[in-house]
């Protein structure tokens, strides 16, 4: 993502990590270690398991895996791994939950930059590739699977058009939504910038000039920096819904959701969290229960923890833990 290039990049890079997923470092790594007759020497035997055997034994997660080793030793390895699998499954659709953050942010701040745009280039306001405007909101969906999720905006005070709180139903990145057939002019006598336009638009307050501003509307060089950007304007809210069918067999589907948050302390944070509004999580007889979820978005990644509990033939409960990480390092134990 670089520059107004907005992609949808996020399902390309959840599938590209997705085959390295069994290869990465940032897991805490199998905790237990037995003295099993013939650990060690490289092959995972019948009798061995990664519980007993990390140095012989991989399986489908990288993970602390606690007192596992009290309640599943007796599993084989083919065994452990298909009852992990659903936890593999479930962090790469969680994945989505960085993506998505940071093309909120990125569209947040592309909408900062509207009332400059005003008195600079008008024709360079535009909707951001990747997005579309349904009428309520700007929708981005994945080609390849079922993710969609839908960014609002609100007004950030009370206005003429809208109450603060109340979504925009106009399209911001319309500039005839602000000042209709803007166009640019320079007094070169006063050295003043000339604004001219043939009507007010519905969104004209959120440029800074009030309801009914001078047309045509000249501004000095002290008076550009009142195009502050929509910062203290305009407030931001996301929701992303995926319906997720997994390789590993796991149905994934959750929605979450960022409330809505005044654009200026949003972008200086780059940060949001993500509410869960659903989530569930089914692989042949298991069932991943959320017990817990406390998880934001910043540009390392995602920072919090999620707590669940897998039923099924071979129960167990678990946490993914995000630090500051695109990828979470994984506790698992037995249920008591």
């Amino acid at each position: 993502m670089e520059g107004r290039m907005i992609r949808w990049t996020f399902i390309p890079m959840a599938v590209a990590l997705s085959t390295a997923c069994a290869g990465r470092q940032d897991g805490a790594g199998p905790q237990v270690v037995a003295d099993t007759p013939g650990c060690g020497d490289d092959v995972c035997s019948d009798d061995e398991n990664v519980l007993v055997c990390p140095k012989d034994c991989d399986t489908v997660i990288d993970a602390d895996f606690g007192d596992l080793a009290s309640c599943m030793s007796d599993l084989t390895q083919g065994e452990l791994s298909d009852t992990f699998t659903i936890v593999a499954d479930v962090e790469q659709s969680y994945h989505e939950m960085v993506a998505c953050g940071a093309l909120t942010v990125l569209i947040a701040e592309e909408v900062s930059l509207i009332a400059n745009q005003m008195v600079e280039n008008p024709d360079d306001i535009g909707t951001p590739d990747g997005f579309s405007w349904n009428g309520e909101a700007y929708v981005t969906e994945s080609a390849t699977s079922g993710t969609v999720m839908d960014v609002t905006f609100h007004y950030g005070d009370d206005f003429d058009v809208g109450a603060d709180g109340e979504a925009i139903l106009y399209d911001l990145f319309d500039a005839d939504n602000y000042l209709v057939n803007p166009r640019l002019d320079v007094d070169y006598l006063t050295q003043e910038l000339i604004l001219r336009y043939d009507d007010r638009g519905p969104l004209v307050e959120l440029l800074g000039l009030g309801a009914r501003p001078d047309r045509p509307i000249r501004l000095g060089l002290d008076d550009v920096d009142v195009f502050d950007g929509l910062f203290g304007r305009v407030k931001i809210s996301s929701t992303v819904d995926v319906v997720d069918e997994r390789e590993g067999g796991t149905d994934v589907v959750y929605t979450v959701y960022k409330t809505a948050q005044r654009l200026s302390p949003f972008l200086t944070s780059a940060r949001l969290s993500w509410e869960v509004e659903t989530t569930s999580a089914d692989r042949l007889e298991q069932h991943m229960e959320t017990l817990s979820w406390s998880v934001d978005y910043s540009d390392s990644g995602l920072d919090g923890t999620i707590d669940f509990e897998v039923s099924g033939t071979h129960p167990y409960a678990g946490s993914y833990k995000y630090s500051d990480a695109t990828w979470a390092s994984i506790d698992l134990s037995c249920v008591d």
